[in-house]
């Protein structure tokens, strides 16, 4: 699934995102069990700029159906990063080992008019 972000203002909270996966069919894909990582970069061979992932807490699997990936939100600091359009991916490792890029797209970066 493609999503682009709305762009952001460098230096400004980031107040989280949801995800909802579900099957071609719409029936929910269950997350239990997945650890899951969702990294911004420039581009795929850049290093990373920003990061959400199970294993800190930075996301976490919500739904009655187990099928919400919620980012949460980020610090004005952590957001204070080059302008610029960058890519992600939000990659789940199921259970049994198995990787798959559900969501990507775009994650812009813009400079905000009023500054300290």
């Amino acid at each position: 699934m493609a999503y682009h972000f709305d762009p952001h203002k460098r230096g400004t909270t980031f107040l989280g995102h949801d995800f909802e996966l579900t099957e071609e069919d719409n029936t929910p894909v269950s997350l239990i069990g997945a650890s899951i990582k969702m990294q911004v970069r420039k581009s795929a061979e850049t290093p990373v700029v920003l990061e959400w992932k199970t294993a800190d807490g930075s996301i976490e699997i919500m739904g009655a159906s187990n099928n919400i990936i919620h980012l949460h939100a980020k610090s004005a600091a952590a957001m204070n990063i080059e302008p610029g359009k960058y890519v992600y991916d939000v990659m789940v490792t199921d259970a049994d080992g198995v990787r798959t890029p559900y969501v990507e797209g775009f994650f812009t970066i813009i400079n905000a008019v009023t500054r300290d």
